[in-house]
C-alpha cells in the first residue's frame, strides 16, 4: 500500500517586526542571547547562582533588604497570588477592600484558599478612608489580613495607606497614564527608571517625569512647561490627573490653542500623529471648558 509523503515542516522563521502596541514588545538583544544559552534543571548548583544573583539585583531595584525577594514569572496577578496564597490558611478571616476590578479579584483569590472573605465595598474609582477599615477590623476582630490595592489600574485611584500604618511603598498610580517606578541610583550612577510598557504612556512620563529628574540630578534646572488654554470642551471620566495629547492651532484674535486629540488608548501611538505635545489636567472637574489654562509640554 503507498503512502503520500508529506513535504517536510518549513523551519520557523519569522521575520523581525517593529513592535509599538502595550504586548507583545520588543526584546532587548541581550535578552535574546541569554535565551540561546544551554538549558540547566532547577536543582543545578549554577541555577542557584544565578537566582541568588536575580534576588541580589532585585533587592537594589526595590530598595529592600528583603531575603524573600523573588522574581515571578507570572503577570501582575500571578504575583497577587503568590502573595496571597502563602498567607492565607483555610477558615483564616481576610478582610479585602473591594472598589476596583484588581481588588475584586484578591477577594476571589482568597476565597478559592478557603479563607473567611470580609469584603468591605465601595463604589468603583472611590478609596477606603481610615475610620472604614478601623470599623471593619472592629466588626471582625479576628481577621489578621487586610488586602488593598495600592493602585486599582482599573480605575486609575489611589488608596491612601500612610494613614494606616503602612511605610515603604514601590509605585503610585493616581493617573492616567500612571507614574513611572523610579528606583533611584544604580551602583555605577545610572538613574534607573520602569516606563510604563505601551508606548503613549512611556513617551508622556519620559517627558513628564523622567526627562527632568535627569536634568535636576545632573545639576541642571529642569525648564517650566509652557501654558495653554485648550481650544474646545474636554470629559474627563474618571476624574484623575489626566494627560491629553493636544494639536496647536492659531485662532485670530486668541493667539495658540490646545485642541483636544485623545487616544484610543495607551498603544494607540498613531493618534499622536499631528499633535504637538500635550497638557496636563488635575483631578477634580468632569469636564474642563475651551478657555482652560492648563501646563503644555511639547514632544
Amino acid at each position: 500500500m503507498e503512502h503520500a509523503v508529506e513535504a517536510p515542516t518549513p523551519k520557523l522563521a519569522p521575520r523581525a517586526r517593529r513592535l509599538m502596541g502595550p504586548g507583545p514588545s520588543e526584546v532587548h538583544p541581550r535578552v535574546h542571547a541569554a535565551m540561546t544559552l544551554p538549558m540547566i534543571g532547577h536543582l543545578d548548583p549554577q541555577f542557584l547562582e544565578i537566582m541568588e544573583q536575580e534576588q541580589k539585583m532585585l533587592r537594589q531595584v526595590f530598595r529592600t533588604e528583603n531575603r524573600l525577594t523573588l522574581p515571578v514569572s507570572a503577570t501582575g496577578s500571578g504575583g497577587m497570588e503568590a502573595s496571597l496564597v502563602n498567607m492565607i490558611e483555610p477558615g483564616e478571616e481576610i478582610i479585602v477592600g473591594v472598589a476596583g476590578y484588581f481588588a475584586a479579584r484578591m477577594a476571589e483569590i482568597a476565597a478559592r484558599c478557603r479563607a473567611v472573605v470580609h469584603r468591605l465595598e465601595k463604589t468603583w474609582g472611590d478609596s477606603f478612608e481610615t475610620a472604614e477599615i478601623e470599623e471593619a477590623f472592629a466588626r471582625h476582630p479576628n481577621a489578621r489580613i487586610l488586602a488593598l490595592v495600592h493602585g486599582e489600574t482599573s480605575t486609575g485611584a489611589l488608596q491612601p495607606l500612610r494613614e494606616i500604618g503602612v511605610t515603604q511603598f514601590l509605585h503610585r498610580i493616581a493617573q492616567r497614564p500612571g507614574q513611572p517606578l523610579w528606583f533611584g541610583v544604580a551602583g555605577r550612577g545610572q538613574a534607573v527608571f520602569g516606563l510604563p510598557g505601551n508606548p503613549v504612556s512611556a513617551l508622556v512620563c519620559l517627558l513628564r517625569y523622567v526627562v527632568p529628574a535627569l536634568l535636576a540630578a545632573s545639576g541642571a534646572t529642569p525648564a517650566d512647561p509652557e501654558e495653554i488654554r485648550l481650544g474646545a470642551d474636554f470629559q474627563v471620566r474618571p476624574p484623575l490627573t489626566f494627560f491629553l495629547p493636544v494639536r496647536i492651532e492659531a485662532r485670530a484674535g486668541e493667539g495658540s490653542v490646545a485642541m483636544p486629540k485623545p487616544t484610543h488608548g495607551s498603544g494607540d501611538f498613531v493618534s499622536l500623529l499631528g499633535t504637538q505635545g500635550f497638557v496636563e489636567l488635575p483631578p477634580g472637574p468632569a469636564v474642563y471648558p475651551a478657555g482652560h489654562a492648563a501646563p503644555f509640554y511639547r514632544w
